[in-house]
């Protein structure tokens, strides 16, 4: 089975994305238009962002309009953009008729407790379908709960579990898959799709120092 492929996203700075990078992140995420998290970062930082680093960078956006969200996407020279309110397929697919950079869909699950009845699994799947048909690259699933007094969608810091919902029906999703840290580590590799997310506050805690930015890059920002 193919590797499981690991997003650190929240980046807030450039050397935390360089340090990232340099532990073996596959993606970078960072948050552009999340105004009720506290990560969320101004789009020119995620534009530094992009250009010391090697690994693709996506940016997280909460219903923002797709005329904001290109906008966004050509400032900064991001990879991708995650689309993580009630965005529908359409705007996926008004995205990706233009812009060649990948349009990814959040989808969620309630927090650990409640459990998920057959037919939120069938509307689960539906909706995975429905962005996979509007051209979405890859889907990202993780918990929306309210945390001290604020509804979040993912980066809720809590650990999860997959909510009722079986490694069965995630392989049915129609796309790549990251799962939520909050997830633990069994259920992010039990034949799981092939993505897994974390959340870049572990990269900070580790010691080690961060790759030099590619010849040409503006360290400045460090």
């Amino acid at each position: 089975m193919e590797r499981p492929r690991v997003k650190l996203c929240g980046t807030t700075s450039v050397r935390d994305a360089l340090l990232a990078e340099s532990h073996g992140a596959d993606y970078l995420g960072v948050l552009v238009a999340v105004p009720f998290s506290e990560r969320n970062r101004p789009p020119e930082l995620a534009a530094q962002i992009v250009a010391v680093v090697q690994v693709p960078v996506a940016l997280l956006t909460w219903n923002a309009s797709p005329e904001a969200v290109l906008r966004l996407l050509e400032q900064t020279g991001a990879a991708a953009v995650q689309l993580l309110g009630d965005e529908p397929p359409e705007q996926v697919a008004w995205l990706q008729s233009r812009t060649e950079r990948e349009v990814w869909k959040s989808l969620f699950l309630p927090p650990r407790g409640v459990p998920v009845s057959e037919e939120r699994r069938r509307r689960l799947l539906d909706a995975a379908n429905a962005y996979a048909e509007a051209g979405a690259a890859k889907l990202l699933l993780d918990t929306a709960a309210e945390v001290d007094g604020v509804q979040r969608h993912g980066g809720t810091g809590r650990r999860e579990r997959l909510g009722g919902l079986p490694p069965a029906s995630i392989r049915r999703f129609p796309l790549p898959t990251f799962l939520g840290r909050g997830y633990p580590a069994g259920e992010r590799r039990r034949g799981l799709p092939h993505c897994s997310a974390l959340r870049n506050r572990f990269v900070q805690r580790s010691g080690a120092p961060p790759r030099p930015p590619r010849p040409g890059a503006d360290g400045g920002a460090l």
